[in-house]
């Protein structure tokens, strides 16, 4: 989002996480470290990089500037595998929540990186349109969906923002949790594969390289049960 809010180029971005990280489970270095004290801005969601956030926290009591996405935009609360509310930290579900948040961070980045507003004025005309797009490809592909099969199970708690925005219901996760760092147990499985039956619930979304034992189980405990993966 960085990337597209400076038209890929403005602005030198680097991203700590490499591609299909487990952003709950990322430990920083002492490599980390150094960009984060080098930055003009770090940019993070602010509830879900559990092994970063003691880092960022301790660079930014040093003065490092730290845009936490998840402090100015709605959030969905879940309950938790204690019976605890959390907040849902999964807001890049939904593209119109990323869409609303994106001028308040384009503000701090021309404000962090003395950088020239009309030009960054024009990245976020262009990053939101393209997000408006895809919010409409969205509805569009749903709306072909009939409205009693617009249920779902996810691999953990990550999916609430989508299904919220589109209409669709996610009746359990196979980890009932917001984190990937949680653990699921028989019993729960079993409660969970008896809703899917009465549901009429067949499909268990996880998320790629995410595939347990677990959700092949619970696949393999409902009719016609599959495992589908997303990216």
């Amino acid at each position: 989002l960085v990337t597209a809010l400076t038209c890929e180029g403005l602005a030198s971005v680097k991203t700590l996480m490499p591609s299909g990280a487990d952003p709950h489970a990322y430990q920083p270095s002492f490599a980390d470290r150094a960009v984060l004290e080098s930055a003009d801005l770090v940019v993070m969601n602010g509830f879900v990089e559990e092994g970063l956030a003691p880092m960022i926290r301790s660079v930014e009591q040093e003065g490092t500037a730290v845009f936490r996405t998840i402090d100015h935009v709605g959030t969905l609360l879940l309950n938790d595998d204690h019976g605890q509310e959390t907040v849902d930290p999964h807001l890049w579900m939904d593209p119109v929540r990323v869409s609303e948040v994106l001028p308040k961070l384009t503000k701090r980045i021309i404000e962090a990186g003395r950088l020239d507003p009309a030009s960054l004025q024009a990245c976020l005309d262009q990053t939101q349109l393209l997000l408006a797009k895809l919010d409409e490809e969205i509805r569009v592909m749903v709306a072909d969906v009939p409205a009693g099969r617009r249920k779902f199970v996810a691999n953990h708690a990550s999916l609430g923002y989508f299904a919220d925005r589109y209409g669709l219901e996610m009746i359990g996760a196979v980890v009932p949790s917001t984190s990937t760092l949680a653990a699921s147990n028989p019993a729960y499985l079993k409660q969970l594969g008896d809703r899917m039956k009465a549901s009429g619930v067949s499909v268990i979304l996880v998320e790629a390289g995410q595939a347990s034992k677990d959700a092949t189980a619970l696949a393999k405990h409902v009719d016609d049960g599959q495992v589908v993966e997303v990216f």
